[in-house]
């Protein structure tokens, strides 16, 4: 009966959204929409399903209504729910396929024509570090804690995804 009562409580709650919630919404929209708009694409690779994420992660910022320490804190909250948000998104694909493969033609492997071409073809678990560091400005041990990896994990990382990203890159240009 707690439960329930709980449930009733956070429903209420979010239906009773203060103007102080949403002004708070309106400026973080305004002030990172197309910074995980642009971190949901590198993800995902596709425009759509990159919008879906953002959308998504503001409606799980606006549900919450955490209360942030900080600018750094807020971004870091909603970097790590749109990532998880990605991850989820793969894992649907992975798990429910949309077009059978014997209905593709044939096709050679995607070429990587640009660096953001090369870095979005790079498997996940490097291209979450190498964006997170290079893109968003997390230093190591910051990365570390909000992908839950030691911090040598996430330099490992790091040096293996530079080296597929040179390589991808390089194999482009010649």
């Amino acid at each position: 009966m707690s439960r329930l009562i709980a449930a009733r409580e956070r429903t209420v709650k979010w239906m009773s959204n203060s103007p102080k919630t949403m002004v708070m919404l309106e400026a973080a929209v305004d002030r990172y929409s197309a910074m995980l708009y642009c971190h949901s694409y590198m993800l995902l690779g596709q425009e759509q399903d990159a919008q879906d994420v953002v959308q998504e992660t503001f409606l799980r910022y606006w549900r919450k209504s955490p209360d942030f320490e900080s600018d750094e804190h807020e971004k870091a909250w909603l970097l790590r729910v749109s990532t998880n948000l990605c991850k989820n998104v793969h894992r649907s694909r992975s798990r429910h396929p949309q077009v059978p493969l014997e209905h593709l033609p044939e096709q050679a492997a995607p070429e990587a024509s640009s660096l953001p071409e090369a870095l979005r073809l790079l498997p996940d678990m490097y291209k979450s570090v190498l964006m997170l560091h290079y893109i968003h400005g997390y230093k190591v041990r910051e990365i570390a804690e909000m992908e839950h990896l030691t911090q040598s994990t996430v330099k490992m990382r790091l040096r293996k995804g530079r080296q597929l990203l040179e390589k991808l890159y390089k194999e482009e240009q010649l």
